[in-house]
């Protein structure tokens, strides 16, 4: 069997791995990098603020839709722009943030009618239909209620 030649080692015993200097380096450049990236990513844009409040709206003018087809009489959803909240007949009163614009875009038949902020819902599951706008900062999104059927599509256009 061969012996292997010894080696001597002159100066400090070498190590492999990172000194304690390179690992708070590289701690200290993480950091930064976080926060300056944080302001980016913290705050959402107004499009994905504006996609949960579309989803409760549509949720509640279903709740309505349904409502009026079990009681069998007509319910309406009251659209209040300025307090930007809106109401189901005789329910709570559901509140949007107050950088969310809201509203109502009747359809073409109920154009210059007095109750131009209500979606009324009918037994037969029939509505006045329109369109109800949330907007904020740069984008929208828009919520179509169909007057034959009740049924509803949620669109948005995020700029």
């Amino acid at each position: 069997m061969q012996k292997r030649p010894s080696v001597e080692r002159v100066g400090p015993l070498q190590e492999n791995g990172f000194s304690l200097i390179e690992l708070l380096v590289a701690l200290a450049l993480f950091t930064l990098s976080i926060a300056v990236m944080l302001p980016v990513f913290g705050t959402p844009r107004s499009g994905a603020r504006l996609s949960p409040l579309i989803m409760r709206l549509a949720v509640d003018l279903k709740s309505a839709r349904t409502k009026a087809i079990v009681s069998n009489r007509p319910v309406s959803v009251i659209l209040d722009p300025i307090n930007h909240s809106y109401r189901i007949d005789g329910d709570r009163t559901s509140m949007l943030p107050a950088s969310v614009r809201l509203k109502l875009t009747p359809d073409m038949d109920r154009v210059g009618e007095d109750d131009s902020e209500t979606i009324t819902f009918f037994p037969d599951g029939s509505s006045t239909g329109g369109s109800v706008i949330l907007s904020a900062q740069t984008s929208s999104m828009t919520l179509s209620v169909g007057w034959l059927t009740g049924a509803m599509v949620a669109r948005g256009s995020p700029r």
